[in-house]
């Protein structure tokens, strides 16, 4: 088999293999912090300051310990969620070299229907690791929303003038590799498609 038919799986997936943005809170501690909470975050920056209104200042060390908290929470959800992303991200990438080694030898023999059946297990696998790290985004957001509630509870009846945060709407963000095409695999096996999927051309 010449060289060049291997190469052609190899760019087939290269090109078709793009990223699927499904989680990651990978920002820094200060930045990421202001962005979920922005109320409470600057609530926070004055206390630690000693700049807290007049009528907070009797109540600066339950309001510093709240902050405490909140920023702990926070630190915590990004860990979880982080913890639980990146072994999924991994075993994405793991699922997408399978791919691209079993097309190769699928090449080799001139087999499209292993390729095909190696495409359909990325699929079934990548599928599975998106839900997986859909569940771990839904979790951070339930703790990210849990500690927003107790530092508010806190807060409020010390500070009634003080607007809460709103939920927060901040999603972790990361990449997924992104399954190619089966139809342009299938060119690299003199194979065409119709945008249904569906084979047509010659064998």
């Amino acid at each position: 088999m010449a060289r060049k038919t291997l190469v052609s799986i190899a760019v087939a997936l290269v090109a078709a293999v793009g990223t699927t943005t499904v989680a990651q809170a990978h920002q820094g501690p200060g930045r990421g912090f202001l962005k979920t909470y922005p109320v409470a975050s600057r609530l926070c920056a004055k206390a630690a300051a000693g700049k807290l209104p007049a009528s907070l200042q009797g109540s600066a060390a339950q309001i510093t310990a709240a902050c405490t908290t909140l920023q702990s929470s926070l630190k915590t959800a990004k860990d979880t969620y982080n913890a639980a992303v990146a072994p999924l991200q991994q075993q994405a990438k793991d699922a997408i070299n399978a791919l691209r080694t079993a097309c190769q030898q699928a090449k080799a023999a001139n087999d499209w229907n292993a390729c095909k059946a190696a495409w359909d297990t990325a699929r079934a696998k990548l599928t599975d690791i998106a839900k997986q790290a859909k569940a771990a985004q839904k979790a951070y957001h339930q703790a990210v929303e849990a500690a927003r509630k107790a530092f508010w509870a806190t807060v409020k009846p010390l500070y009634p003038a003080a607007t809460p945060d709103k939920t927060t709407t901040t999603t972790p963000a990361a990449t997924l590799p992104k399954l190619p095409a089966q139809s342009l695999l299938g060119l690299a096996f003199g194979r065409h498609f119709e945008a249904t999927g569906h084979r047509h051309g010659h064998h």
